[in-house]
């Protein structure tokens, strides 16, 4: 196939595509800007609320694209050498973090394949080689440490109402799209950052879940300290995102889902109100003239008169004459390569031939070339 499609080159595709994603990442940073302010006004709001502000504000940054596309704007045109280097960079990027997304996958796969039942336990819940509780799966099921058993029964019970609710929640499948999505927008930090947020708001809606089935925020916060180091996700362990669950733990009930659900609408219409950002002015639009199909008779008949009135004239003509004839029909060749034959022959005529007709003189050419008009009509 072509490179070229209505008059658009592969140079033009790279330079256009490379700056929708440049406008793209700007609008995406707004994004997660205005749910992060919204998701620190609702601080006080249960943390499924403020896990929702997240899973919004993920959903419009994937958007963003899709509304660009259908709204039409034309991007900014930027360097297509520069494009096709970042496309490159871009794909390496993206593949190595999707190879190292299917190999944790995998590797949760086999110790699924190793994992075994224990009585007593539900029937999504399996012992295997982990060292702390571990959901996943789109049929979810819940890995926890062989030494399960000899757990206090009261953190038993307190996991397992955790990762129930992370069962309840969808929360694996939520993480694995979002997952995908910082995959392919690896190069845009703020997009890792509204990750980073969502599944630690995950976490404390399941935390708040423990609380809601009647468990003591004090004991549940001891299972967290003392498990802290055997979490298989370091991140969720960190010293500052433990405090955050704690301090959330016993700060009691909670408020403000008015303030979020105010929040979430605004998200909502922030992908069609950015779609027109653009970081410089707008290229302008590129038009291309379609030729129309050649009519090889009309054309022939056209031409015709003309070329028998230069036959007549090129049996006066010297060896001279006929060169510059010669070059002159090159030169026409060369810089009307998109005329038929028989197009507006009696202009070219006088551009190109006449100069060479000195031995027919000015007033025999001028008369030739009115008469010529009027027949081709």
């Amino acid at each position: 196939m072509s490179a070229f499609a209505n008059g658009v080159g592969l140079d033009d595709r790279l330079a256009t595509l490379g700056a929708a994603v440049l406008d793209v990442s700007v609008q995406a940073a707004v994004v997660v800007a205005v749910a992060g302010v919204v998701a620190a006004v609702a601080r006080r709001a249960p943390a499924r609320w403020r896990h929702g502000v997240w899973v919004v504000a993920l959903l419009a940054c994937a958007a963003l694209p899709v509304f660009r596309a259908v709204l039409g704007h034309t991007p900014l045109r930027v360097g297509s050498d520069l494009a096709l280097l970042g496309g490159a960079i871009w794909a390496a990027g993206a593949g190595a973090l999707l190879a190292r997304a299917a190999l944790q996958s995998w590797r949760l796969g086999a110790l699924r394949r190793g994992a075994v039942r224990a009585p007593g336990l539900p029937p999504w819940a399996l012992l295997a080689d982990v060292t702390g509780p571990v959901t996943f799966g789109w049929r979810p099921i819940v890995l926890l440490p062989r030494d399960f058993g000899t757990w206090p029964a009261d953190q038993q019970r307190q996991a397992l109402l955790h990762e129930s609710a992370h069962i309840a929640r969808h929360d694996w499948a939520i993480q694995r799209a979002t997952t995908l999505l910082t995959c392919l927008a690896w190069f845009h930090p703020p997009l890792w950052v509204a990750r980073a947020h969502l599944a630690l708001e995950a976490e404390r809606a399941a935390d708040e879940a423990v609380l809601g089935a009647g468990e003591r925020p004090s004991d549940y916060a001891q299972l967290l300290l003392s498990r802290a180091g055997q979490m298989p996700h370091p991140a969720l362990s960190a010293k500052r995102g433990l405090e955050i669950r704690i301090r959330g733990l016993l700060a009691g009930p909670r408020s403000g889902g008015a303030i979020t659900v105010l929040g979430l609408l605004g998200l909502l219409a922030l992908p069609p109100l950015l779609s027109g950002l653009t970081v410089a002015p707008e290229a302008e639009a590129v038009h291309c003239e379609i030729q129309p199909p050649p009519d090889v008779g009309r054309d022939t008949a056209r031409a015709a008169p003309y070329l028998n009135y230069v036959a007549n004239q090129v049996e006066t003509l010297g060896e001279t004459e006929l060169a510059h004839l010669q070059a002159a029909a090159d030169q026409l060749v060369r810089n009307c390569p998109y005329n038929r034959a028989g197009a507006g022959l009696p202009e070219v005529m006088d551009e190109f031939l006449a100069p060479h007709f000195d031995l027919l003189g000015r007033e025999d050419l001028a008369s030739a070339s009115p008469a010529l008009a009027a027949r081709l009509g």
